[in-house]
C-alpha cells in the first residue's frame, strides 16, 4: 500500500475538496427542499389577488384630519361561516402603500393577519398569524375594530356582499374611490 506524502498528500487533499464543494455548487439547482427553503415551505397564497390600479377601493376615516387613508377592496370581501376576509390598504402620507389580507371572527370578535402583498404588488406573502381578540392590547388598530363594526352584524357577517359594502359606505368620511 502506497501513501501520499508530501506534495502529492496535498494535491490529494485540494482535489477532494474540490469534488466536494462541485457537488455543493451543483446541488444548489436542484428542487427546493422545504426544510431549507422557506418559499418552498410557504402556503399557497389567499385569494383574491392583490388589488390593482382601477380597482374598486371604499375608503373610510380612522382618524379625523389623518392624512393617512383607509380603504377596503370592494370586490375582495367575502364570507365564510363566521368569518369576514378582506383586502386592506393603507396609504401613508407619504404615499408609501401597505396591502393586506385580513380575516376577522364576527363571533370573537378577533382580527387574523393572512397575507401581506409584495412591493410591487404583483403576489402575495402567506403569514400564519394567531387570531387576536379586538379591543385587548394598547396597539390594537382602529381601521379592523371599524371593518369589525361595518362587516358584522351581531356575531356574524353580513349576509350579502352588497349589505357589507353598503355598511362600509354609510360610515362617515367613508365613499368609494377608483
Amino acid at each position: 500500500m502506497t501513501t501520499c506524502t508530501g506534495p502529492r498528500r496535498w494535491l490529494a487533499t485540494l482535489a477532494l475538496l474540490t469534488l466536494v464543494f462541485a457537488a455543493g455548487c451543483a446541488s444548489r439547482g436542484a428542487a427546493p427542499n422545504a426544510r431549507t427553503d422557506p418559499e418552498a415551505a410557504t402556503p399557497a397564497a389567499p385569494e383574491p389577488a392583490p388589488p390593482q390600479v382601477g380597482s374598486a377601493l371604499i375608503e373610510f376615516e380612522v382618524r379625523p384630519g389623518s392624512r393617512v387613508r383607509y380603504l377596503v377592496e370592494r370586490d375582495s370581501l367575502r364570507t365564510h361561516d363566521v368569518e369576514l376576509r378582506f383586502t386592506l390598504v393603507v396609504i401613508g402620507s407619504g404615499g408609501a402603500r401597505n396591502v393586506t389580507r385580513q380575516a376577522i371572527d364576527c363571533a370573537k370578535p378577533a382580527q387574523r393577519l393572512l397575507a401581506v402583498a409584495s412591493a410591487d404588488g404583483a403576489r402575495w406573502r402567506a403569514v400564519n398569524q394567531d387570531w387576536q381578540v379586538l379591543g385587548t392590547t394598547r396597539r390594537d388598530r382602529r381601521e379592523l375594530q371599524i371593518v369589525h363594526d361595518a362587516g358584522c352584524i351581531g356575531r356574524a357577517p353580513a349576509r350579502t356582499h352588497d349589505e357589507i359594502v353598503e355598511r362600509l359606505q354609510q360610515l362617515e368620511g367613508a365613499g368609494l374611490v377608483y
